[in-house]
């Protein structure tokens, strides 16, 4: 205790790890112990699942691998086009090389994954042309587009691979419906 009130008049209270730690308590005591999970019924949290599905579906997905060639200064947009499709005559002859082209000449951000943008919903990816994600829903796995112009340059990609959509049961999100209305419940 008298060390506590030395640490009052040092004004140790006024320093923010304090009274970070200050609040958790008061949250704890205040908020978190009163709200249970058994607060919650099998048939409200049913209810919450049903209002927000769309929350707890997986979109369907396509891992593209893209190779990007830009028009700049240094080469006008024939001579991109060109090197866009001397590059895909290079993949289509070996898709198997996609990766190796890419780390070689693609000059998108991803050049150092050999072109993998990783897996990408319909509804796009921030900073990924809207055009790419559309080229890659249109082929099947493996498949490899034709060369396309977007505001970056021009462009092919692979469907490296699809994943399907999946729709889950409210068993199986039960957790994590709980968990929601809960945090919501504590706001």
């Amino acid at each position: 205790k008298l060390l506590y009130q030395a640490a009052l008049k040092e004004g140790l209270d006024r320093d923010p790890k304090v009274q970070k730690v200050m609040v958790n308590t008061l949250l704890r005591e205040a908020v978190y112990a009163k709200v249970k999970n058994s607060d919650f019924t099998d048939e409200s949290l049913q209810k919450y699942f049903d209002e927000h599905q769309s929350e707890f579906v997986v979109p369907e997905k396509v891992q593209i691998k893209r190779v990007l060639i830009k028009v700049s200064g240094d080469r006008d947009d024939a001579a991109a086009k060109a090197e866009a499709e001397r590059l895909l005559a290079e993949v289509n002859a070996d898709t198997a090389k996609f990766a190796d082209v890419a780390k070689a000449s693609s000059e998108g951000p991803y050049k150092r994954r050999g072109g993998d943008v990783g897996f990408v919903p319909a509804d796009g990816k921030p900073g990924l042309d809207k055009t790419v994600v559309e080229e890659a829903f249109k082929l099947s796995v493996g498949g490899v587009s034709d060369v396309f112009k977007t505001d970056e340059g021009y462009n092919f990609v692979m469907a490296a691979n699809k994943r399907d959509k999946v729709e889950r049961t409210f068993q199986q999100m039960k957790g994590s419906v709980l968990r929601k209305v809960k945090n919501e419940k504590l706001k």
